[in-house]
């Protein structure tokens, strides 16, 4: 797939370049393509989290998970040992759901595109499976300008934000692109935004700056 892979020493890049062979299967990658899901992944802090949205997202086009046997769901998220070497954790059914299921389903629904719950079912007096109903948000994907370097590519994309949070105000705007805790503040605002998890209807952009100090600069 790949025709070459460089690390770009101090820059903490990877750049890679694609076969040939395999670009006119990636036209559709400007228009298709939503980086939302990288994001995601990396919101979540929680191990089991990221297991499981790996997980709902194999299933997010049928609406639910498949049923699987808690030891089933243990191994995936190496909470048991499938050789018994090492000792099963969370074995209390209210420890599985308060550290694992509970924080992941927290940390999905917050952080990322997906909405799930689960489901625990009984077999006789005990809980022995359990599956995930999976919702997708509706997202406005985002063409990557693929064309550009790394750095004017993410300055197009930020320009852009600020541009339809109506944050137009030429010093304003230089200070928030060329301040890295702003930048990256911007592009996890337009996020949650985007997805719901920040609600205003009537003013995003003078929220964005009341929320990282800037209230009081100039909107136009």
């Amino acid at each position: 797939m790949l025709a070459s892979a460089e690390y770009l020493k101090g820059q903490g890049v990877i750049e890679l370049e694609v076969s040939e062979k395999l670009r006119p299967y990636l036209i559709n990658l400007k228009n298709n393509y939503t980086s939302y899901k990288l994001h995601s992944v990396l919101s979540l802090t929680s191990k089991y989290a990221k297991r499981v949205y790996e997980l709902a997202s194999q299933w997010k086009d049928i609406g639910e998970t498949k049923t699987y046997s808690l030891d089933e769901f243990k191994y995936m998220l190496a909470l048991k040992d499938p050789t018994g070497k090492e000792p099963e954790q969370y074995q209390q059914i209210s420890n599985l759901k308060k550290f694992v299921l509970d924080i992941a389903v927290e940390q999905i629904n917050a952080h990322t595109d997906l909405t799930i719950s689960y489901e625990l079912i009984k077999e006789g007096r005990s809980y022995q499976k359990l599956c995930f109903h999976v919702a997708q948000q509706k997202l406005e994907q985002i063409p990557l300008p693929f064309e550009l370097g790394i750095e004017d590519a993410k300055m197009q994309v930020a320009r852009k934000n600020l541009d339809e949070l109506g944050i137009r105000e030429p010093a304003l705007v230089k200070h928030i692109l060329t301040t890295s805790s702003l930048l990256a503040a911007l592009f996890d605002f337009t996020y949650k935004h985007k997805t719901g998890k920040i609600k205003s209807s009537k003013n995003a952009g003078g929220l964005f700056l009341k929320i990282n100090g800037l209230v009081g600069s100039k909107m136009k």
